[in-house]
């Protein structure tokens, strides 16, 4: 099925003055921003800016056989998207600046940032997904427990700090642990840059506690909010939300569909699908079932646990995970035993209650009590999916 890579062939000589802003649009954006811009695009100091067509040349000068790695699947396609987006006359022109990478380890902070002004005179603020560390990932799982992260605060400084004094409408949107960033940055930012905004894009980003969901300030970004996930979602159905969710149809398979570029594009919009499939259901309700059931302290212990059990043997990224040897292993398994006995038990504890919401779940059976089948849970028609709310309104939104 079509992709956001065809939709630039089909749609890609058509200026934005002539085909407004659209769901495509977003989800092109909001992959560009994986593009690793390091001496290539003006930082959050400058007023500068540069073109996409002017950018993807010299991102080729500085890494070479970017495009063929990426096309062999060794990296992000996000090189080709660029690459791609260069070529078009809607996007060629587009100017890039703003762009932030920030990491810590100390911190457990991963936010990066990059804006994209558009010949139609907005504004598009895209903030990356969870990279390939460790800390990144962390972070992550730090939204469990925290109703701020350091790069939830980084990402609402970002927009105070660069759009302040721009004057043009703003769009902000993300991907992931990114989509996550893009909504509560535009509830925290400083006034003067949230009364700009035309629309939050959340694109199967998880979502935040319940005393974030009921703030003032988040509140009254709400109405702005679309948030699109894949049938088969699982980061995008985490914790409190307090909007629906439009679901679309993705050529991916599990979790490959958190994966932007399998998304499927119709025309200029994103292909809707019924409802979410089943296993994305069932999913959904454990999940709820277990962080209702834990209390932060408990999230919290479990997750410092198990970092620090993953940690242990010198791995950084998910990289050196999948590269264990016998001894890293046995670093592992020691690190956990060295632990006092109230931390493993907390460990053990909330796992086991991972377990056994799930087992609730299916036992309990995610339609008229039936207990679902587990081969029917994967193989099961459309027509049989379990629905789910859609958001419709909201999306397709276009300034004229």
């Amino acid at each position: 099925m079509a992709s956001i890579m065809d939709y630039l062939d089909w749609r890609g000589d058509i200026p934005f003055s002539l085909r407004p802003f659209n769901e495509a649009d977003n989800l092109i954006l909001c992959e560009a921003s994986y593009v690793h811009f390091e001496n290539i695009a003006p930082g959050m100091d400058s007023t500068d800016t540069i073109s996409i067509s002017e950018a993807a040349g010299r991102y080729l000068e500085l890494h070479q056989n970017a495009l063929e790695r990426a096309a062999d699947g060794s990296t992000r396609k996000s090189p080709l998207l660029l690459y791609k987006m260069a070529q078009t006359p809607r996007y060629a022109d587009v100017q890039i600046g703003g762009y932030v990478n920030s990491f810590s380890k100390e911190r457990e902070e991963q936010m990066c940032a990059v804006t994209f002004f558009l010949p139609d005179g907005t504004a598009y603020a895209a903030f990356r997904g969870t990279d390939n560390t460790l800390a990144g990932w962390k972070e992550d799982f730090n939204l469990s427990f925290l109703s701020e992260t350091p790069g939830q605060k980084h990402a609402a400084d970002y927009l105070s700090l660069y759009l302040k004094d721009t004057q043009c409408p703003l769009r902000i949107g993300g991907h992931s642990k990114g989509g996550n960033f893009a909504v509560y940055a535009s509830a925290f930012c400083a006034p003067q840059v949230c009364d700009r905004i035309l629309e939050v894009y959340n694109n199967d980003g998880p979502g935040f506690l319940s005393d974030v969901v009921a703030s003032q300030q988040y509140q009254a970004i709400l109405p702005k909010v679309c948030s699109i996930i894949p049938e088969g979602s699982v980061f995008g159905l985490l914790l409190h939300h307090g909007y629906d969710h439009h679901i679309v149809k993705s050529s991916g398979k599990g979790i490959y569909q958190h994966d932007l570029m399998t998304w499927e594009v119709l025309g200029t919009s994103l292909r809707e699908a019924a409802s979410l499939t089943p296993v994305s259901a069932f999913l959904e309700k454990t999940l709820q079932a277990w962080v209702e059931k834990i209390d932060y302290e408990d999230r919290q212990a479990f997750v410092e646990t198990l970092f620090e059990i993953l940690t242990s043997g010198g791995a950084d990224t998910l990289t050196d995970l999948g590269r264990f040897t016998l001894p890293q292993l046995k670093e592992h398994f020691r690190s956990f035993r060295e632990m006092s006995s109230e931390e493993q038990k907390t460990f053990i504890t909330t796992f086991t209650d991972l377990f056994k919401s799930g087992w609730n779940t299916f036992l309990t059976g995610l339609t008229d009590g039936r207990k679902p089948d587990p081969q029917e849970m994967i193989e099961a028609p459309e027509a049989d999916r379990v629905q789910h709310t859609k958001k419709t309104s909201g999306t397709n939104q276009t300034v004229r």
